[in-house]
């Protein structure tokens, strides 16, 4: 490996050290992990033995870029979410509050109550729920573009979507068929589970 054009002084070494010590030892404190990965990327602490920080995050921890820089996010969540009362207790709930929390961040600190994490959520429920809408619109689209022959035509789908904090959940309901119901804790992951549910003819 050639020599870094921008080589760390023994300071910079030595707080890379640190950093990548609280990373190995905080795996239960996120804020910490991602307070370290966030010091080391504004540093530019990783340039000692990788051209970036996403390169430096695989190969030393075994991190997409995706995952590195959601424990970065997740500091940011924990630090609103707070301003409302609501402790995050890990990475896991950091990832789900996000979109909440951005919603809490549009009102100024000073003026955050217990009725703008009420708003923030409903805001939020809204929204997923119109993706969800969404997706069952657009799978029923197609079962309606299938051939006048084909028996999917003559289905009549019935489904019913809701969300909570932490879980997407589905109850799909077709004729001649036991119900179906899916869930899942990412909205990605829901939506391949709800797409996949549909008869194969109907998502052709």
């Amino acid at each position: 490996m050639t020599a870094p054009a921008d080589p760390l002084t023994i300071k910079e070494t030595q707080r890379l050290e640190e950093l990548e010590f609280v990373i190995r030892a905080g795996w239960k404190s996120f804020i910490q992990v991602g307070e370290a990965l966030n010091e080391i990327k504004e540093s530019r602490l990783y340039r000692k033995t990788h051209p970036n920080f996403e390169a430096y995050c695989r190969d030393i921890w075994g991190w997409t870029r995706q995952r590195a820089y959601s424990l970065i996010r997740s500091i940011a969540t924990a630090e609103v979410m707070a301003t409302v009362g609501v402790t995050v207790a890990n990475e896991r709930q950091a990832r789900i509050l996000q979109p909440v929390a951005r919603e809490v961040a549009r009102t100024p600190a000073p003026q955050r109550t217990p009725e703008t994490l009420q708003q923030a959520r409903a805001v939020v429920q809204a929204r997923i729920s119109d993706q969800m809408n969404a997706a069952a619109s657009k799978a029923v689209q197609q079962i309606k573009a299938a051939p006048p022959s084909s028996p999917v035509r003559q289905l009549r789908v019935e489904l019913t979507c809701r969300w909570q904090p932490g879980i997407w959940k589905a109850s799909i309901f077709i004729p001649q068929q036991e119900a179906q119901i899916i869930q899942a804790p990412t909205w990605p992951e829901f939506l391949e589970k709800l797409v996949a549910a549909f008869p194969e003819e109907a998502r052709a």
